[in-house]
């Protein structure tokens, strides 16, 4: 399964938003100091975001050897493989 960075981003960004509900201020202790404490489960989540952003957008060894594919002419993609992966990305980006 493939899962894009726009999904993984949308995916924090939702879950940020549900620990901010949980977070609101009572006013009626207004003289207390604010504290943060972050959950384990948050911390792991910042932390595969921070791997994921170190990540390269780009595979260098695959894209030169499918570019030295295509050179050489012997680049044959299975359509039916192709046509599978398209629609099961279209699938995945419409639901999330």
């Amino acid at each position: 399964m493939i899962i894009s960075r726009s999904q993984i981003q949308r995916t924090v960004a939702l879950y940020a938003r549900e620990q901010n509900r949980s977070l609101k201020p009572n006013r009626a202790n207004s003289r207390q100091l604010d504290q943060v404490s972050l959950s384990s489960s948050s911390r792991e989540v910042q932390a595969v975001t921070e791997q994921l952003v170190k990540q390269p957008d780009v595979r260098s060894s695959l894209v030169n050897s499918l570019r030295e594919e295509i050179r050489q002419g012997t680049y044959n993609p299975d359509c039916q493989e192709v046509a599978a992966k398209l629609l099961g990305r279209f699938t995945v980006d419409r639901l999330v």
